[in-house]
């Protein structure tokens, strides 16, 4: 999972969640959060291996992730229903979506 994820964000650039949901067993029950303590969620749906590849590439700095605006994820076709992080250092009370890509670092 990790080499295919590293190829996509490699060849593609600025791919999105909904772009390596391509990938096999990419998909699964869990949610990507950066602080669960500030209730942004990155993405839902996701499989616990390819949270775990996606947080060992950018530990490794071979990808890194960027915010990106939810108009991004509208034209791959998808987004969360959650309203949209405004400020990335504030504490939501309830979960908000924070919209990111990633790039090769």
């Amino acid at each position: 999972m990790k080499k295919e994820i590293l190829k996509k964000v490699s060849d593609w650039k600025s791919v999105t969640f909904l772009e390596l949901q391509h990938i096999d067993g990419f998909r699964g029950n869990s949610s990507m959060q950066i602080n669960p303590e500030y209730n942004h969620i990155l993405w839902d749906g996701i499989s616990s291996v390819a949270i775990n590849a996606l947080q060992e590439l950018i530990s490794e700095k071979k990808i890194k992730m960027q915010p990106t605006s939810n108009l991004t994820y509208l034209i791959d076709g998808g987004r969360l229903n959650l309203p949209i992080v405004k400020q990335a250092g504030k504490k939501y009370k309830k979960p908000h979506w924070f919209p990111i890509v990633f790039n090769p670092f």
